[in-house]
């Protein structure tokens, strides 16, 4: 909002006149962020685009395109607020949005939720097309490999003491997994007499 005053002077001394007038600042804003920053593999993350128009007027081409880092997948379409034409399905590695719209001095946001089959770091730009030319959307996110972990119940004991040793294997896919593993004890250390072996959510 700009407001200006006229100062008046000889015979318009003390008419000081004011008018005001809203300027937009003629742009978009446009930008995506994933809801956690860092996940296992094959753990679902929601990745939310935002759009905001300050252009000053009602846009009706919004359009961008979304090519997924390596080994990142649409799992599912969860919204969109900007309308027009949303491609995202289930599998896909490209979202894309085409003849969005959206009123003045609105924001809108869409929601896709995905996942990441590898490790890494992925750095991802969404390119804007249409009313958002020129407005690319960069996010980063890091995706972890699940680790096989070992510990005993105790980091220091005595000889002939009874310990409990605990594998945890961990599993995001979602889906049933085969694992397995052999572990050659250290010389000096053996299975109890009574090995009291216990299976927690593994079959």
């Amino acid at each position: 909002l700009k407001t200006n005053t006229a100062n008046g002077t000889g015979t318009l001394t003390g008419l000081n006149p004011t008018a005001n007038i809203t300027v937009g600042t003629g742009n978009f804003l446009f930008s995506k962020t994933f809801s956690s920053g860092t996940v296992p593999v094959n753990t679902n993350v929601n990745l939310t685009f935002t759009i905001t128009n300050n252009s000053g007027s009602n846009a009706t081409q919004l359009s961008f395109t979304d090519n997924l880092p390596a080994g990142m997948t649409v799992v599912a379409p969860v919204s969109n607020g900007c309308g027009g034409l949303l491609n995202a399905s289930v599998g896909a590695t490209l979202i894309s949005l085409t003849n969005g719209t959206l009123n003045n001095n609105l924001s809108c946001s869409i929601v896709i939720t995905v996942k990441s089959s590898t490790p890494g770091v992925k750095d991802n730009i969404a390119v804007g097309g249409g009313d958002l030319t020129g407005k690319d959307a960069p996010a980063t996110i890091v995706i972890t490999q699940p680790v096989f972990s070992k510990a005993f119940s105790q980091n220091n004991t005595n000889v002939g003491v009874v310990l409990r040793l605990t594998f945890t294997i961990p599993n995001t896919t979602g889906n049933q997994i085969n694992v397995g593993f052999t572990d050659p004890l250290p010389l000096g250390l053996q299975v109890a007499a009574i090995p009291n072996v216990s299976l927690v959510g593994c079959g």
